[in-house]
């Protein structure tokens, strides 16, 4: 798997641009990943291993969320916005369109991983990278569509001064020395989450492809977290209730970004949810790729 994945880039109606990257097999079942806050097009490099995709036959599409890496910002955006860019790039690239406006009646299969959940039923406020309530439409005959899948961000947090400091302690001059800059990562993280940060410093190549996601994130001096910070402002305008497909969910009580609380709460909401919930933290999904994987074989029946 290359380390710097060169972008690919969609056009979108407002004249925007939208950039992506593939991972994986070219004919492994498509499943596309939103990486958290911050993150790029670049995260599934370091966070899913490529044998895992090869073995299991899946590929793996990588976002630039609006604001990160090459996507143009959306001073506009909202959760279902996002869930719009998507319909056009799986047009373009060839996958069955999306259908509607509502992001409920979209035939996605979704998998997110240390989700921040809304307050209360309505999803109201929460990370765009977290496209929870995509049904199939039942009025229609569709075949299944890509999963799209959270893989987890590296110690983001909910506040914007965490998600900033991974970014500009990354950039910083400390990126020369893994030593140094893994303790400075490792500063305030709860046990499990600094052994498995450990897990990705102890390889080399890993590493350096964690950094150049980071990196890629803040190439537009954050423009994405902003915008995310303000789509978190905004409604998600649907119910977690209205959620009609498999639905899987992984989170860690020893997660101190988003309390596990909001996550039980969104796993009682969205009807049928396939909840894990371990003893792990916010980066419990970096150990749980292969499960991740078989959910997306899974919901596509391959």
């Amino acid at each position: 798997m290359t380390v710097r994945q060169q972008p690919q880039l969609v056009r979108l109606p407002d004249g925007r641009q939208l950039a992506f990257a593939w991972y994986g097999p070219p004919q492994g079942v498509p499943c596309i990943v939103l990486s958290g806050m911050p993150g790029s097009r670049l995260a599934p490099a370091w966070a899913f291993p490529d044998t895992l995709l090869a073995e299991r036959g899946v590929r793996l599409l990588g976002i630039d969320r609006p604001g990160y890496g090459a996507s143009d910002p959306n001073p506009q955006m909202t959760a279902l916005g996002v869930g719009e860019d998507l319909g056009v790039l799986c047009a373009a690239l060839g996958l069955e369109r999306l259908t509607g406006r509502d992001l409920g009646r979209r035939p996605f299969r979704p998998g997110v991983c240390g989700p921040l959940a809304p307050a209360g039923g309505r999803a109201a406020a929460v990370q765009p990278h977290e496209p929870l309530g995509v049904a199939r439409d039942p009025r229609r005959h569709e075949p299944p569509q890509p999963p799209l899948l959270h893989p987890g961000p590296p110690r983001a947090g909910a506040q914007p001064g965490g998600v900033l400091a991974v970014g500009k302690t990354a950039l910083a001059g400390l990126r020369g020395d893994r030593e140094r800059l893994l303790a400075r990562l490792s500063k305030g993280l709860p046990p499990p989450d600094r052994e498995v940060l450990a897990e990705v410093a102890a390889d080399p190549g890993r590493w350096q492809r964690f950094l150049d996601d980071t990196a890629e994130a803040f190439r537009q001096s954050g423009a994405g977290v902003r915008g995310d910070l303000a789509v978190a402002s905004r409604p998600w305008g649907f119910e977690l209730g209205e959620v009609s497909v498999p639905t899987w969910l992984w989170h860690g009580t020893a997660d101190e970004d988003v309390p596990v609380a909001a996550a039980r709460r969104m796993a009682q909401a969205i009807p049928g949810c396939q909840a894990t919930f371990t003893d792990e933290g916010h980066l419990m999904g970096l150990r749980h790729a292969g499960e991740a994987v078989e959910a997306i074989r899974a919901a596509t029946g391959a």
